[in-house]
């Protein structure tokens, strides 16, 4: 089955992952910084840095659904940060959850700028 990947509902789904697995592992009451490459994931959830950090609205679209998800799993933690990192940067935890995605089956394509 080929599924189109759409960043901004993946980005909330692995987060989500994250969050549910610090619980599972129990690191549910120990200060934890999450970084991630999703800027919208990250200012959604912790706020934005350059406004107070003030949290960017949940607004509408297809995603919205796993953002209150993710939200409310965040409350339920004790000390949970997160800070943005430009993806450019991120290249290592890229390669990692590219490799994890591959082992769930997930084929990857090379779309046409532009598309």
């Amino acid at each position: 089955m080929l599924r189109t990947c759409e960043p901004r509902r993946d980005s909330f789904v692995g987060f989500i992952a994250i969050l549910k697995w610090i619980i599972k592992n129990g690191h549910a009451t120990e200060k934890v910084l999450i970084y991630g490459d999703s800027k919208l994931v990250i200012n959604q959830m912790f706020g934005d840095p350059e406004r107070r950090n003030k949290t960017w609205q949940i607004k509408k679209g297809h995603y919205v659904t796993l953002a209150r998800e993710a939200k409310d799993i965040l409350y339920t933690l004790g000390h949970v940060f997160g800070k943005w990192v430009p993806r450019d940067e991120n290249s290592i935890a890229d390669k990692l959850s590219k490799a994890e995605l591959i082992k769930a089956g997930v084929e990857f394509r090379i779309q046409p700028s532009g598309n």
